[in-house]
C-alpha cells in the first residue's frame, strides 16, 4: 500500500522500496539490453571499440542485477526471522 507523505503526496517509492526496486531491476535490465545491442553493432560493423564497450555496459548491467537479487534474498531471510 502505499504510504501518504509528510507534505500530502503520495509517492510509488515509500513501500518498502518495492517499486523502486522494480524500477532499478528494468533499469539494469535495460542497460544490458542496450550493451547486447552495442557489442553486436560493434561486431557487425567491426568497431572494436563499440563492441567492448557494449561488453562493458552489458556487465555493469548484470552485476547491478545480480546485486538486486542479493537484496532481496537479505530482505526474504530478514523477514522470515521477523516472524
Amino acid at each position: 500500500m502505499v504510504e501518504p507523505l509528510a507534505s500530502g503526496y503520495r509517492s510509488l517509492f515509500t513501500n518498502k522500496g518495492i517499486y523502486m526496486s522494480f524500477f532499478n531491476k528494468a533499469k539494469n535490465k535495460a542497460q544490458s539490453a542496450k550493451g547486447h545491442m552495442k557489442e553486436t553493432t560493434g561486431r557487425v560493423t567491426d568497431d572494436r571499440s563499440l563492441e567492448s564497450e557494449g561488453k562493458a555496459d552489458q556487465l555493469k548491467g548484470d552485476l547491478k542485477q545480480a546485486g538486486e537479487k542479493v537484496r532481496d534474498a537479505g530482505e526474504k531471510v530478514r523477514d522470515a526471522f521477523k516472524q
